[in-house]
């Protein structure tokens, strides 16, 4: 099973207990996030969007890679248009599409939820060809792939979906000298302990290749390694600035919009907050690539 399969087990955990079928408080979000999509509508090559309708009055299409229980698609439909969203969770699918049922018909019409593995999704348009899609948003799905090759194929299935002049926005984490948590010698292996690590927050590890470590008690998480007599599995890709922009063009995008300030988190939800152990969240990079 693939590292990030994980996800699929933290969903069961973390909304186990939780009703999730309430309606989206659409207004609340409108006031308190999604602030860097409200930015991208105001640049000249997504200034077409704010019509939300294309030439032929048909709602322009959005992909979420990386939806969650489905807050950014409910939002998103909520401006009109029509919304795909998909998640490597089942669980966290079934509950976004169980809360999409709060509302109307013509709304839930605008909307699609698919259980997809991210580095290997294919959204057909009559059985013939890939979807493509008007915009493409990472909804801070990036930084969870850890493996080199997994991060190349979710930079080419997104190619594989976008329309002509159309573009992926990412919000992704980056990593700076104080982000302080325990830093391995060496690369952490999944089929072997990792090495010893400088005394700090045991709940974490990083590795010389930014690989993010979290401490776990949970024996049915796969590629779980040991360190100092506790187990590890790997949630986390957090590279430099510099790092980040090379892998955007070896993997042949152009950037259009490249914004790093160690000001900029991200927004835990209540669920995020009352389970993540780390107070020390590193600060995100905000791009536009098409």
């Amino acid at each position: 099973m693939k590292y990030y399969n994980n996800y699929e087990l933290t969903y069961r955990k973390l909304y186990a207990e939780k009703k999730q079928d309430q309606k989206h408080d659409l207004k609340q979000d409108q006031q308190n996030s999604y602030e860097f999509i409200e930015k991208i509508f105001s640049m000249p090559m997504f200034r077409h969007l704010n019509n939300i309708h294309n030439n032929d009055n048909i709602p322009y299409d959005v992909l979420i890679i990386g939806i969650g229980i489905g807050d950014l698609g409910f939002w998103m439909a909520a401006k009109g248009f029509n919304v795909w969203g998909i998640d490597v969770s089942a669980t966290a699918i079934d509950i976004a599409n169980q809360r999409s049922l709060a509302y109307d018909y013509d709304f839930r019409q605008r909307l699609s939820f698919l259980n997809m593995d991210v580095t290997s999704f294919s959204i057909d348009s009559n059985r013939k060809c890939n979807r493509k899609f008007d915009l493409i948003i990472d909804n801070h799905c990036l930084h969870c792939l850890v493996d080199d090759e997994d991060r190349r194929s979710y930079y080419q299935q997104v190619r594989n979906h976008l329309k002509e002049e159309a573009a992926l926005v990412i919000e992704t984490m980056v990593y700076e000298d104080n982000f302080i948590v325990n830093k391995s010698t060496k690369s952490t292996k999944s089929t072997k302990s990792t090495n010893s690590a400088e005394s700090a927050d045991e709940n974490y590890i990083l590795d010389d290749n930014r690989t993010l470590w979290q401490k776990t008690n949970i024996k049915e998480y796969s590629n779980i390694v040991k360190h100092n007599g506790h187990d590890y599995i790997p949630v986390r890709k957090i590279l430099d600035v510099y790092q980040i922009e090379q892998e955007f063009l070896k993997c042949n995008y152009k950037i259009k919009y490249f914004v790093f300030r160690s000001d900029l988190r991200i927004k835990l939800d209540e669920y995020q907050a009352d389970n993540l152990t780390c107070n020390n969240l590193p600060p995100v990079l905000r791009a536009v690539l098409y």
